[in-house]
Parts: C-alpha cells; structure tokens; sequence
C-alpha cells in the first residue's frame, strides 16, 4: 500500500515539475498570442484592410485598440498565470499608463475648439497622452519577456518571432505605402493654381502666397506674375475675402479671410486670420481659425510631408490631422508663421465635405456659420 500511494506522490510530483519547469506548446502559443495582442495594433491592421470607401467611426479604432489590449492581458493572467511580484508592479505601472491613455484621448476630443487656448490644451493633453502609450508598450514588452523568457531563447522560438517580426514589419509597410503617393515631375505649376482661382472666382489682386517643398525651409514666397512656371507639391493662397453681411461670427470684423491650400491637385478651404500683433518682434502670422471646418470638395484629402517629400492620404474616417507651423524670413529680418496641414496619429482639425469650393459657396457657408 505504501509502495501504491509513493508512486501515486511521485506521479503528481512529476506532473507539477514538468508543468512548472517546462514549457508546453500551449504555454508557447499563449505567450506569443498574449505579446501580440498587447504589443501589436492588431485592431489597426486588421482594420486597415477594409475598404477605405467603407465608413468606420473613429471611435470603433480607439475600442478595439484597448479591447485588444485588455484581451491579451487576460490570457497572461487567467491562462498562463505565474503571476510574482515583478510581474505584478509590471502590469499595473503598464496597466495605469494605458489607463491613462484612455482619459487623454477623451480629453483630446472634448475640448471646446475655441482658438489657441484650444491648440495649447490639445497640444499638451496628446504629449501626455504619447508619454503614456509609450511607458505602456516598454513595460507590456517586460512583461512579455518575463513569460517568455522560458522559451525565448531557443532556436524555434526565435525564429518563429523573427520570421512574425518580418511579417508585421512587412504588412505595415504595405499599409504606409498605400497611403502615400510620392511627388513627381507633373505637379501643378503656379499658373495652373493661379487658374483654377480664376475659374472658381476666388483670384484677388492683392494676396500672399507660398510654396511648400522639401528645400531649404520648405517655404518660399512667389507670386502669379513672375513665379508663373515654377513647380511646387503644395501651395498656400490668402487673398480671398468674404463680406460678412450677418455678423453671425466676428461681428466686428466687415471680412472674412479664407486661407486656400492646394495640395497634389486637391484644393481645401478654411477661414483664416492674419494676426500682426506681435510684429514688434519682428513677425506675424496667417493662422487657421476655428469658426469652421476645413473644407474639401470630396473624401480623398492629401498632405504634404515636406520633410520625406510625399503626399500622405487622409481617410477622414480613421486618420488625424493637425497642422504645423513654417516660418518664411525676409530679408529685413521680419518673418511670418504660416499654418500648414499634417497628417497626425490624432485629430486636431476637423473635414467638412462640400459641393464646390468657389466663391458662392465660401460666401455662403461663412455667413452661415454661428459662433
């Protein structure tokens, strides 16, 4: 009976070693489950292969982002388990950080759009919401090597990370460069942009206009008349006025001034300011205004990236934009900041679809407009 019961004992004592001391294929698996539903934007991926010509709320990204997260936290603690110490301080400083995250993403987007209080706001609340995210992923990434460091080091494993590695990096690329289009020797030329301001009645006599490239300091100031046959990815025109016959927003201002960006042959409209109030300092500058939406003429919106010299595509649906500041100098030292579109990983800037952007439409929709 003893001799029964030892083997019995023996038995069980094999069994806890073998599944504390190795690793099973099922221990493998979950772990590397586990580390790319944590560490990978699955949801963004798997999403990015959907038809852009099908409308999917911003808010469905953002979801399935942390529901993905959560998930693969649940496999290390509820499947695999082994849950120490270290292991634990890991998961709740990565755990708070994406918390976090959360509460800064929603702040992005609830702040009232109202002017530079606005963009200083915004501005800090997406810092902290990138500082987080990226505590999250260094720490998500410690967790996973503590659980894997069982298995990691051996010849299959490796190879199988590396090779769903290559995969990832690969998949990723394709997505980026289907979002890009690279410039080429058939841009529009000054006077192309100066005609299609003719024809949508938008030409004014007196206007400042730029040129964005990826020379120099990318901004260089032109006009129609002597920079006629020149070439650039984008422009920037301010010169167009509405009257503003309601007062329904600047109701002591007799005009409205609009800033016209054209971009890889697309043209977008927004309300702008020309502030020289700090021209004491030898600057001023053509702002964006929040009064309204920037307007497009259809869903297929491009930036330009004067630092990598590419179009970047904008799917309204799923993609932020933002805007930066470029700084042309004259040669008396007085220089101006001018308000540039960028594609972001978070929105800032709000599209507005419309039928035509000319000046009955412009005219039209500035006066509707409400504060």
């Amino acid at each position: 009976m003893e001799q029964y019961n030892n083997k019995i004992i023996s038995k069980i004592t094999n069994f806890i070693n073998k599944n504390s001391s190795k690793t099973t294929k099922e221990y493998i698996i979950f772990t590397i489950l586990a580390g790319i539903l944590t560490l990978v934007p699955v949801s963004t991926l798997v999403l990015g292969l959907i038809d852009s010509n099908v409308n999917i709320n911003e808010n469905i990204y953002i979801i399935l982002f942390y529901i993905v997260k959560i998930i693969g936290f649940l496999i290390y603690f509820c499947i695999l388990k082994e849950i120490t110490k270290p292991k634990r301080i890991i998961s709740i400083i990565a755990g708070v950080s994406l918390l976090i995250s959360v509460f800064m993403y929603n702040s992005i987007y609830s702040i009232e759009n109202t002017g530079i209080d606005y963009i200083g706001q915004a501005l800090g609340n997406s810092m902290i919401f990138t500082l987080c995210i990226y505590i999250y992923y260094i720490f998500t990434f410690i967790l996973f090597i503590s659980y894997a460091k069982k298995f990691i080091l051996k010849k299959k494993a490796i190879i199988t990370i590396i090779i769903t590695i290559i995969l990832i990096i690969l998949f990723a690329s394709i997505m980026h460069y289907s979002e890009i289009e690279k410039v080429n020797d058939h841009i529009p030329s000054v006077s192309d942009f100066e005609n299609e301001l003719i024809k949508r009645s938008l030409y004014t006599n007196e206007y400042l206009l730029f040129g964005i490239d990826n020379i120099e300091n990318n901004i260089h100031k032109i006009d129609f008349e002597n920079d006629s046959n020149k070439q650039y990815p984008s422009y920037i025109y301010y010169g167009y006025k509405t009257n503003n016959l309601r007062k329904n927003i600047r109701e002591y201002e007799d005009f409205l001034n609009w800033i016209i960006y054209y971009t890889n042959g697309k043209i977008y409209a927004v309300l702008g300011n020309y502030d020289d109030s700090q021209i004491f300092q030898n600057f001023y500058s053509i702002e964006l205004s929040y009064d309204c939406n920037i307007l497009s003429e259809d869903d297929e919106i491009y930036t330009y990236n004067c630092e990598k010299n590419y179009y970047e595509k904008i799917k309204i649906n799923k993609d932020g934009v933002s805007m930066e500041k470029l700084r042309y100098y004259y040669e008396n030292g007085t220089h101006i900041n001018i308000d540039v579109l960028k594609k972001m990983s978070y929105n800032f800037l709000n599209y507005e679809i419309i039928n035509k952007i000319d000046s009955n439409m412009l005219d039209n929709y500035a006066n509707n407009l409400n504060k």
